[in-house]
């Protein structure tokens, strides 16, 4: 986009910066943008058409203005600035290089820009209640970078702001302030990117991107009741979203290769998170902090996949199940209790990881419900148990199905329950690099049930009050436990 030369386009950008409330914020979000010097005026050095429109209604108005502006051609600029509820205002703009600034204050207010040809600009600064806002930008694609615009603000509460993009490298930014609002982005073709910043209660953010190369980023969202939806299909895409809060929502749905999904630092209790991707070589990535009752689930179909989710917290529940060979899970409580992690792999030569207590200042991991189940063959599993401290009353299930499956075992700590179920051949409970494994734990019971040829158990129990059952149906099956 070239914002420095001295066109309609500058003039009108500069006329928003002086105005101060978009470009502002839009600083933090994304380094695009360039820096541009306040020289002129509104109307200073303009090539193209240029049509200011202010208008004033009543407040409470059951009928306010009726706005509509039409331009052809290139480098034209239109700025509507509206006070007052049930104001109408329309802009059509056909041709290369134009711009399009709204100030909307009042309530019930509807706002429509249409917008037919590349590098055009649509940013809307609204105040207020039920206003209706809809931006159509089509034309394009740009050679290189960013086709065409739209930055928004909204203050207020119960406003409606719908973006459609037809063809590539658009970008839309919104930032709402208030409840009950929604935003819906819709775009279409490759390189586009999509940002909404949130903060209050009960609002609704829901971004389709399809092509490649695309971006949907919910950079914050603060709040309660918040619900958020991205779907996006095709290659190379990237999902990013954070929240604090509680009773909030979000779902990410990605189809293609070489995708990836992740949250930021998502704080609060009662929320509900699922990442879906179907595809090969994606990342799907949700960590919690400091929350309870959180619900969090990465799903993958495909190959060379890895899902991760960790926590810090009480009481939530981890899934990343995974359908496809050469992927890997992951699943790390750092600190907590009452948690619930499930690892599902489906396929072979799969890497699935359930770990607690990493570091060294970690508090404790105790009281959680660990599950690891891989069914195919070639898995490696390890399930890890306080490498450094202590995890105790830790309820571990691991099974395995299938042929030349490894698992890698670490348990530290008390009073845990680690039952293992094998089933295949050539299937072996070892350490990672084939020693033996090791337990130092008191009050442990182990269990290893093998079902199949030429397994192995081998390890040493060190501790007081446990229990240790190992059974072996098959031939050519090696069972060495040492208790101390």
């Amino acid at each position: 986009m070239k914002f420095t030369k001295t066109n309609i386009a500058s003039a009108l950008l500069i006329a928003l910066a002086t105005s101060g409330s978009v470009m502002a914020q839009q600083a933090d979000v994304n380094d695009k943008q360039d820096t541009f010097t306040l020289e002129a005026d509104f109307m200073a050095n303009a090539e193209g058409n240029v049509i200011v429109i202010t208008q004033t209604a009543p407040t409470e108005a059951a009928l306010g203005n009726e706005t509509a502006v039409s331009q052809e051609g290139d480098l034209n600029g239109a700025q509507v600035d509206v006070v007052g509820d049930a104001n109408s205002v329309t802009v059509e703009q056909f041709g290369v290089d134009n711009v399009a600034i709204g100030t909307v204050v009042g309530d019930d207010n509807i706002v429509n820009i249409l917008q037919d040809g590349i590098e055009a600009i649509a940013d809307l600064s609204i105040t207020g209640s039920a206003n209706q806002v809809e931006i159509v930008q089509e034309g394009g694609p740009a050679l290189f970078g960013i086709t065409n615009r739209s930055i928004n603000v909204i203050e207020g509460d119960a406003n409606t702001i719908d973006i459609y993009s037809a063809e590539g490298g658009n970008w839309a930014n919104n930032t709402v302030v208030g409840a009950g609002n929604t935003i819906e982005v819709t775009q279409e073709d490759e390189w586009h990117e999509a940002y909404a910043t949130i903060t209050g209660d009960d609002n609704v953010v829901e971004i389709q991107q399809a092509g490649f190369y695309n971006i949907g980023n919910v950079t914050s969202i603060l709040g309660s009741g918040n619900d958020v939806s991205i779907e996006s299909e095709g290659d190379s895409n990237r999902v990013a979203f954070s929240l604090e809060g509680d009773g909030q929502s979000f779902e990410v749905d990605q189809d293609g290769d070489g995708n990836t999904a992740g949250s930021g630092v998502f704080e609060g209790v009662d929320n509900e998170g699922e990442i879906t991707q179907i595809g090969n070589s994606n990342e799907g990535t949700v960590e919690t902090l400091l929350g309870g009752d959180n619900d969090l689930t990465v799903t993958q179909v495909g190959d060379f996949n890895v899902g991760y989710a960790g926590v810090i917290g009480v009481e939530n529940n981890l899934e990343v199940t995974q359908i496809g060979d050469f992927n890997q899970a992951n699943a790390i409580n750092f600190n907590g209790f009452g948690n619930e992690v499930e690892i599902v792999q489906e396929g072979n030569d799969n890497l699935g990881l359930a770990q607690a207590v990493l570091e060294a200042d970690s508090i404790f991991a105790d009281g959680n419900t660990i599950s690891l189940s891989q069914i195919g063959n070639e898995n490696d599993g390890a399930v890890s148990l306080a490498n450094v401290g202590s995890a105790s009353f830790n309820e571990v299930t691991v099974m395995q199905e299938g042929d030349l499956n490894l698992l890698d075992l670490v348990v530290n700590g008390d009073s845990n329950l680690v039952s293992i179920m094998q089933e295949g051949t050539g299937n072996w409970v070892v350490s990672e690099d084939g020693s033996p494994f090791e337990i130092n734990a008191s009050s442990t019971a182990f269990s290893v049930e093998q079902v199949g040829n030429d397994n192995l158990v081998v390890g040493a129990i060190n501790g007081l009050g446990g229990s240790v059952l190992v059974s072996q149906v098959g031939d050519n099956n090696i069972a060495t436990v040492m208790q101390n």
